[in-house]
């Protein structure tokens, strides 16, 4: 409340002091009147400022950006070595790089997504270190049980698989990938990729090139080079 009118009345009651008020003199009187507009603007502001940090964690969360912190195992054992070989003794790459894809397993340990109300298996990828044995041969080490079974969610323990390791070629500012499914990683069987040569002298792209596993799907080119995936187990 504020002071919101000055009225000017006539009181001749004396005070008790014994001096009387003047005829005309000046009172004050406080009535509620609604708050002006700047204080309603700075009410306003108050209240953004605490519901939106707390609304922005809620979208997030139902957004699904939030999730556990996924733990490496400390103690991997099944180790396995990817020899890849390549056919075409004109690629030779600038550069190579390997990366791991896992997920998890068994979906009742993940919680529902607040808003699409499924569930979301965890994924993640771990970079490798690939290593060229000569011009057209290079391999890369990956261990199947590389992140810890834990129980992320309070749902019950969370089971990793290996769902496939990859070797990237980079040569100028172009890069191909070699991918090897886990079923090929455990069962030693060869996997072989198929690429254009054209890649050589084809144009930077913002893609990798994938290969592919049949020739036909090179529509008819009759310049091509694989590259073939073997892997064995490493025995502690």
């Amino acid at each position: 409340m504020r002071p919101d009118v000055t009225s000017r009345i006539v009181d001749s009651r004396p005070l008790s002091n014994g001096l009387s008020t003047r005829a005309d003199a000046p009172i004050t009187r406080y009535v509620p009147i609604a708050p002006r507009r700047s204080a309603l603007k700075g009410l306003t502001r108050r209240l953004v400022q605490v519901t939106v940090p707390g609304l922005f964690l809620s979208l997030a969360a139902c957004g699904g950006n939030v999730g556990p912190k996924i733990q490496l195992n400390n103690d991997p054992r099944m180790e396995y070595q990817i020899t890849f070989r390549v056919d075409d003794p004109d690629v030779i790459f600038d550069r190579v790089d390997g990366q791991a894809n896992y997920q998890v397993k068994n979906e009742a340990c993940v919680p529902l997504t607040p808003v699409s109300g499924v569930k979301v298996a965890p994924s993640k990828t771990i970079a490798l270190h690939a290593r060229m044995v000569d011009n057209s041969t290079y391999q890369l080490v990956v261990f199947a049980d590389a992140l810890r079974d834990e129980d992320y969610f309070g749902l019950g323990i969370c089971h990793w698989e290996l769902v496939a390791a990859t070797l990237i070629g980079v040569k100028d500012r172009s890069s191909l990938s070699s991918g090897v499914m886990a079923s090929n990683i455990y069962s030693g069987e060869p996997s072989v990729l198929r690429y254009p040569t054209a890649w050589l002298t084809a144009p930077a792209r913002n893609f990798s090139e994938p290969g592919y596993g049949d020739a036909a799907a090179l529509n008819g080119s009759a310049s091509m080079f694989t590259i073939e995936a073997r892997s064995k187990e490493i025995q502690k």
